[in-house]
């Protein structure tokens, strides 16, 4: 499944909807399903945050797919340069009540998955997102 979405917060649920009703007939297990919503949620707001400093309305695309008992989701973004995997370190956070940013949201994308890849492609960044699916 392939789809595209306006780098605006409020297009993030109607990905995640998106992303859901795909997954929802492959993944039985809905811990995993909650860990890719939350690995997606962070990407989306990262690029839509980070990537376009301007704040210039473009598309974002999406395209997920069932592989090898693997869900794969992609997100290509036009966006500013910026490869999630080495950018940040994770910093334990100091002051519960008031965190800096740090990684934190990163930190957990990695270890709510199996696999994350980035590449930049094309004047575009690339990102991969792979999650095993727990059988039942």
């Amino acid at each position: 499944m392939k789809f595209c979405i306006e780098n605006h917060i409020n297009q993030i649920p109607i990905a995640l909807g998106k992303i859901h009703s795909f997954t929802t007939s492959y993944v039985p297990v809905q811990e995993d399903l909650h860990f890719l919503k939350i690995v997606l949620d962070e990407a989306l707001s990262n690029i839509i945050k980070y990537a376009y400093p301007n704040n210039e309305t473009k598309l974002i695309e999406l395209e997920t797919k069932l592989e090898n008992n693997q869900i794969i989701i992609q997100i290509t973004d036009d966006g500013r340069p910026f490869n999630p995997l080495t950018e940040f370190n994770f910093k334990p956070i100091s002051n519960p009540k008031n965190p800096d940013e740090g990684g934190m949201g990163i930190h957990l994308m990695k270890n709510l998955v199996d696999r994350l890849e980035y590449q930049f492609v094309a004047n575009k960044n690339v990102l991969i997102i792979k999650k095993t699916i727990t059988k039942v």
